[in-house]
């Protein structure tokens, strides 16, 4: 449409308009609107200090000294004063705002009689020998604010398809009129006197593309039930406003403490911690939101270009923007990857020490850790992740005590689900006969997880822990409390094996005792720093309420999909590589889950797109590394010839199968901090057992490719997986996940329908 209907030159003559403003005869907000307008049309991107120069630059010459003396922060400051510097100039009594005048009865207004005129005839106040003609009513002899006759035209703005601002005037019937006391009656005939300002919001409203469109329409004769007045939009006489954080604040400034504009209102946005600042993006609308709008007319033709053009002009961060986003995530995520690698190391030190035991110890323990990483720890530590969705949005929304009370429910929630799985641990032998398993490693693997079962139970309350200080981004006492529980597992393990000879027993003694030591560091954290002056008074009041244990429906529904999610996931958590993409997702979740709970959408996305990219480097580091050691790798291990040739012949697949791992683990992370841990589960699902298990079954078996073919159907599967993670992300309407997480967390902005004089539409 740009090209058919705008010349060819628009964009040059159009910055040249910016270049060219100045204020001359014009008032300040006049000049004010129209600086943001080519502002916003210029898609200018100048410094806070250089918008403020630009602006002070074409205001009047008197003005312009007397701003240059202050500290100008902002365009909406130098608005400020500059409004000041402009009353003070003016010295008159300030004209009357404009508004919807409608009274029921006749109205009585004192004016002062002058002189023995007629009553019927307004009265000249100034004749002298000044030629001052009131603009008003057009006749000489006074000027407009002496001037007793009421306005006889309404003006209204209207904003072309161009975006020009034009006015719309319409005389009355029916003119003021002087009763004999020389009071001046308005009657029931004169109500629909519109009068308004400029619209200081009409940029901010038109900043939405739903109300671009109508706008647009209005000039073209579309939309017949809307008009715009004022520089607002209404449907027959009910204000249209934005369904959002910001919506409230505007009411309250129409209504209660009267029309303060724009800028202010930016300011006061600004201001508020709870609502999005004045650089929040307002593009970021996905078709079903759109969809949404039963106002809005498919088929209309400029709607359909604009919903082409605009949709997906979504906010696009600065260079600058992007680098602060990646500090965010790597300074939680670089703590978290050297705490993986601790854990691995802890892992290692116990493997270790089972091969020193021999042959079948080491195989009965290898099978004990498998049936306690899959029947156990997957299912505690993915319940816990139920909690995380809760726990990062409240935290972006500084709702303290729902996070403590997410963290106690958790814990009983895990503390609960440990119960069943220790009656299945000291009955696991039997179960192993019963599926063939030797009787000596069926042995050994029963005694490793009958003594594993407080570890279990210290893990229920881990895992809460080490959410509730990541989500608040707290991640050095997590990696130095890892760190301690490593330097003392090596010797735990060398005192209970070799020294009480408690073999196979004193192997899952330590690691219970590793464990502790790093329940009691976290608790002690917790316990003696700051954040025990923010729960003061908290934490015991909520854990011994009756309230702690009402509402559990939301957190369980959380907790169950992620479970699932979670299994797949911890069957790789030996793997090395897997460390670094698993400390982005749980970064990224954290950011994502801060930012939505803090009601900003637009940076909660960008958090999420940089992870993406983050998680596909990451990938390509991975493939270089695992073809660098493809032919060493397995001699770490073993020195037989045939499984080193297998080794390396399967490692170029394995190193392909991170370039999908990598970005479906950052995508779990964002779904997970969006609070749909179920979107995760059933891509998870659908991906490895609906592609890749068939695939894995067809080639490794039928096609007798052997290992190399059950790794080209996780290759599958993980491609697939990617590729849905990424599909859901880009299809998320940030918006209403921002609507959708404060409810979560029990902050309910939406309106509740009581004033029908304002029609609420959702999707700011």
């Amino acid at each position: 449409m740009r090209v058919a209907f705008l010349p060819h030159n628009y964009s040059r003559l159009i910055f040249q308009r910016l270049q060219n403003l100045r204020q001359n005869m014009r008032s300040v907000d006049d000049y004010t609107t129209e600086f943001h307008q080519l502002v916003a049309r210029n898609d200018v991107a100048e410094t806070d200090e250089q918008l403020v120069a630009r602006y002070v630059g074409g205001l009047r010459e008197q003005f312009q000294f007397t701003l240059n003396m202050f500290d100008l922060y902002s365009v909406s400051d130098a608005h400020q004063r500059a409004l000041q510097l402009e009353k003070q100039a003016n010295r008159r009594p300030p004209s009357t705002p404009w508004g919807v005048v409608a009274r029921p009865t006749a109205t009585t207004i004192p004016a002062k009689p002058v002189g023995n005129l007629p009553p019927t005839v307004p009265p000249v106040i100034r004749a002298g020998g000044s030629s001052s003609k009131c603009y008003k009513c057009g006749e000489p002899g006074h000027r407009a604010f002496e001037c007793r006759k009421s306005d006889r035209a309404g003006k209204a703005l209207f904003v072309d398809a161009e975006g020009v601002v034009t006015v719309h005037s319409e005389p009355y019937e029916q003119e003021a009129i002087y009763d004999d006391d020389h009071q001046l009656t308005v009657h029931e005939e004169v109500i629909e006197e519109v009068v308004g300002d400029v619209g200081p919001l009409l940029v901010l409203l038109a900043a939405d593309p739903y109300f671009s469109v109508i706008l647009e329409g209005l000039a073209g004769g579309g939309f017949p039930e809307f008009h715009e007045q004022g520089g607002f939009l209404f449907k027959g006489n009910a204000l249209c406003v934005p369904d959002s954080s910001l919506r409230l604040k505007i009411i309250k400034e129409l209504h209660d403490e009267g029309h303060v504009g724009r800028d202010k209102t930016h300011a006061l946005m600004d201001d508020h911690k709870a609502l999005p600042s004045s650089n929040t993006p307002l593009l970021m609308y996905s078709p079903p939101t759109l969809h949404k709008y039963e106002e809005a007319s498919t088929d209309d033709q400029q709607y359909a270009s604009h919903r082409r053009h605009s949709l997906y002009q979504l906010w696009r961060p600065t260079l600058t923007e992007v680098v602060q986003e990646i500090k965010q995530l790597y300074t939680i995520a670089i703590p978290m990857i050297i705490t993986g690698l601790l854990i691995y190391g802890k892992s290692s030190i116990s493997m270790l020490f089972m091969g020193r035991l021999g042959k079948e110890a080491l195989a009965g323990g290898s099978l004990s850790v498998g049936i306690a990483n899959i029947t156990g720890f997957s299912i505690i530590s993915g319940l816990a992740m139920g909690m995380e969705a809760i726990s990062s949005q409240a935290f972006g929304a500084k709702q303290w005590a729902i996070m403590v009370q997410t963290l106690h429910r958790t814990t009983a929630i895990l503390i609960l689900a440990s119960i069943p799985i220790s009656l299945l641990w000291l009955n696991i032998n039997p179960i192993l006969l019963l599926c063939g398993q030797d009787p000596t490693i069926s042995s050994i693997a029963s005694t490793y997880l009958a003594f594993s079962i407080p570890d279990l139970f210290f893990q229920s309350f881990i895992n809460p822990l080490k959410i509730y200080l990541r989500t608040q981004n707290i991640t050095l006492p997590l990696m130095l409390s890892a760190a301690f529980s490593l330097s003392i597992h090596a010797p735990i393990n060398y005192f209970l094996v070799h020294y009480l000879h408690l073999g196979i027993r004193g192997i899952a003694m330590a690691s219970a005792i590793a464990n502790l030591n790093l329940l009691i560091s976290l608790s002690l954290y917790t316990r003696f720093s700051s954040l025990s002056d923010r729960n003061a008074g908290k934490s015991w009041e909520l854990i011994t309420s009756i309230t702690c244990f009402n509402d559990w429906k939301m957190l369980l529904m959380l907790a169950l999909p992620s479970v699932v999610a979670t299994m797949g996931i911890l069957l790789q958590a030996t793997s090395l590589l897997y460390i670094f993409p698993s400390a982005l997702s749980l970064a990224v979740s954290t950011r994502v889950g801060n930012e939505l709970g803090a009601n900003q959408p637009g940076k909660a996305k960008t958090s999420s797109l940089i992870a993406l990219s983050c998680a596909v480097s990451n990938g390509f580091v991975a493939i270089l590394f695992m073809m660098t050691v493809r032919n060493g790798w397995g001699g770490i291990y073993t020195v037989d010839g045939g499984i080193l040739v297998a080794t390396a012949a399967v490692m170029p697949v394995a190193a392909l199968c991170e370039v999908g791992n990598c970005p479906q683990t950052a995508g779990c992370g964002v779904l997970r901090g969006s609070a749909r841990p179920s979107s995760a589960a059933n891509i998870n699902l659908g991906s490895f057992y609906g592609v890749g298990l068939p695939i894995a079954i067809v080639m490794g078996l039928v096609m007798d490719m052997g290992l190399q073919g059950l790794w080209l159907g996780l290759l599958a599967a993980q491609v697939v997986c990617a590729v849905l993670m990424v599909f859901v992300l880009m299809r998320t309407d940030w918006v209403q996940e921002a609507y959708r997480g404060r409810e979560l967390i029990g902050i309910d902005e939406k309106d509740t329908g009581d004033n029908p004089t304002v029609v609420i539409f959702r999707g700011y």
